[in-house]
């Protein structure tokens, strides 16, 4: 695995934007993967949608599993999680609080973290961030 994609890109993939499916396709089989908190917050997100699109949102998203590792969230993501948490809110730069986990779980497997949301992910000392977006 060499990326972890965030929510954000997922969406992006979801909805076929053009440059994030084209930088997609050109990676490996295997090298892309999600966190545990992305995951659900996909889940989540095709459970709010209306009762007549849920199955829809919801067989996309299986579709988009099918091609991605999802990365737990372990006891060692928690310390980094903590950590990090302390340090951002230290230096008065925190960031949301899945994207403070996403960011965790790319710290605890060494990934940079492809995300259309530089700017929050760009706070975390440490991190390699990447867009796909034009």
């Amino acid at each position: 695995m060499t990326h972890l994609l965030d929510t954000d890109t997922c969406i992006h993939l979801l909805r076929g934007d053009e440059t994030v499916v084209s930088q997609a396709r050109k990676q490996s089989p295997g090298d892309l993967a999600i966190s545990a908190i992305t995951h659900y917050e996909l889940l989540y997100g095709a459970e709010r949608c209306p009762a007549d699109w849920q199955a829809h949102e919801s067989s996309k998203i299986q579709r988009l599993l099918q091609i991605l590792t999802i990365l737990p969230f372990s006891h060692t993501t928690s310390i980094h999680a903590a950590k990090l948490r302390a340090i951002l809110g230290k230096a008065g730069t925190p960031i949301g609080p899945m994207d403070l986990l996403i960011a965790s779980t790319a710290l605890e497997f060494q990934m940079p973290v492809v995300t259309g949301n530089l700017r929050e992910f760009q706070k975390v000392p440490g991190l390699s961030c990447v867009t796909w977006k034009a």
